[in-house]
């Protein structure tokens, strides 16, 4: 039999001389190298020396570009993105053939946190340029993300009190031992590993019991039952900022992630909150969504806002209307919502008994149905090609950060897709 395959020559390869041969023109870090020409980093170099002296760094440049293209591949690990400027040809690209190092990756990320933040209002401005931002109609809604924490990481005052006193005994009773088996001048005041502070435990260990005090006093100010001021609050150790959070699956560590999204699906708002609920977050959404529209036009004004049964409250209906927010939501789960309300004429109608009589009518029902398919796919799309379920870094304006260069590259690549099929 004779066989027609391709001969496999395994002692000699012979690959293009440059680079940009190796992927096809319209993939998608070339995209990204040419969107980072047209963003501002001044303020990323502002924080290196321009004297010329030092070791010699990376370019932001460089180090944004394959944060970015990382995120966009769902790969959030800076050691990932390490081994991928090493191994994968896009990221050596995106990376002009430099290899930095996970360390400089990951002080990049920490150094320009409020950077990176800020990225999302400049890559916003590029969609709206291409005439990708209309807001007309928006929809907001928040989703879970699970914290660099576990779930058993949580202790109440007591609980730390005794983790504390327990540590600090355990190391006077080491000092003990080793005055007796070296001497009191002679250096042998080392704890055991279970002792040592790993990564800033004390300090967490600090920020906890004062996260358990603001429970506390926060409790003391409302008016509740003895029985719940008697209730011991807890804090997380890892990360004292994330709070547990019920999902459809159950309790995580986590935080509660917010979006403000058009009906081309570009986000322009983005936020992070330690509410459990969303029932707080129509009126700072808003407020973001209208301040970053008001930078991209000033004749641009956010029309209506679709939001889902876990936004209403009475109290936001009035300053809706005291704020011309043309707000349409669910005040309850659909089969709870009377759909005789449509009917029912009456002088006293309450604001939810005129938002309900709304959602019923032909004309509020096929606006509101616009909501599931304007914020959803993006809460997918984030989820599951970005891999944005867990967050990478701890505490709430790190997770808020890391929450906006999520959502800035989901826009940046909104923007490649746009971009792609004009072309084609």
């Amino acid at each position: 039999m004779s066989y027609n395959f391709h001969p496999i020559i395994r002692d000699q390869y012979l690959f293009p001389p440059d680079l940009r041969e190796w992927l096809p023109k319209e993939h998608f870090a070339y995209f990204l190298i040419d969107a980072m020409q047209q963003l501002d980093l001044s303020k990323f170099l502002e924080k290196y020396r321009a004297d010329g002296v030092g070791a010699t760094a990376f370019h932001p440049q460089i180090l944004i570009g394959v944060i970015l293209y990382g995120y966009s591949q769902g790969v959030r690990s800076s050691r990932q993105i390490e081994r991928h400027c090493q191994d994968d040809v896009a990221y050596r690209i995106v990376a002009a053939n430099q290899q930095p190092d996970h360390c400089t990756i990951s002080r990049c990320i920490a150094r320009h946190s409020v950077e990176l933040s800020e990225l999302f209002s400049q890559v916003l401005k590029l969609c709206h340029a291409m005439g990708m931002v209309k807001v007309g109609v928006i929809a907001l809604d928040g989703t879970k993300l699970v914290a660099s924490a576990a779930l058993d990481g949580n202790r109440t005052r007591s609980k730390l009190d005794e983790e504390i006193a327990e540590m600090l005994a355990e190391g006077r009773a080491v000092d003990q031992r080793e005055d007796t088996l070296y001497g009191s001048d002679r250096r042998g005041d080392e704890l055991p590993e279970n002792c040592r502070d790993d990564g800033g435990r004390g300090a967490r260990m600090k920020r906890a019991l004062e996260v358990i005090k603001q429970k506390e006093e926060a409790l003391a100010q409302r008016n509740v039952s003895a029985k719940a001021k008697q209730k011991e609050r807890s804090a997380n150790v890892t990360d004292p900022d994330s709070r547990v959070m019920q999902t459809r699956k159950g309790f995580i560590q986590g935080y509660n992630a917010q979006l403000a999204v058009t009906e081309e699906q570009i986000i322009i708002a983005a936020d992070v909150t330690q509410q459990e609920t969303d029932r707080l977050q129509l009126q700072p959404m808003v407020k973001q969504a209208r301040a970053h529209v008001a930078t991209l036009a000033p004749a641009m004004f956010v029309g209506t806002v679709l939001t889902d049964a876990g936004y209403y409250r009475e109290a936001d209906g009035r300053w809706a209307e005291e704020n011309h927010v043309d707000w349409l939501s669910a005040t309850a789960k659909w089969w709870k919502i009377d759909a005789t309300q449509s009917k029912r004429l009456s002088e006293c109608l309450t604001y939810k008994d005129l938002m309900e009589r709304r959602i019923h009518t032909e004309s509020g029902r096929a606006l509101y149905k616009k909501r599931g398919k304007t914020v959803e796919p993006v809460i997918g799309q984030l989820k599951e090609i970005q891999n944005a379920r867990r967050c990478s870094r701890r505490g709430i304006e790190a997770v808020r950060s890391e929450w906006r260069l999520t959502c800035t590259v989901h826009n940046l690549r909104k923007l490649y897709n746009a971009k792609k099929s004009k072309g084609k």
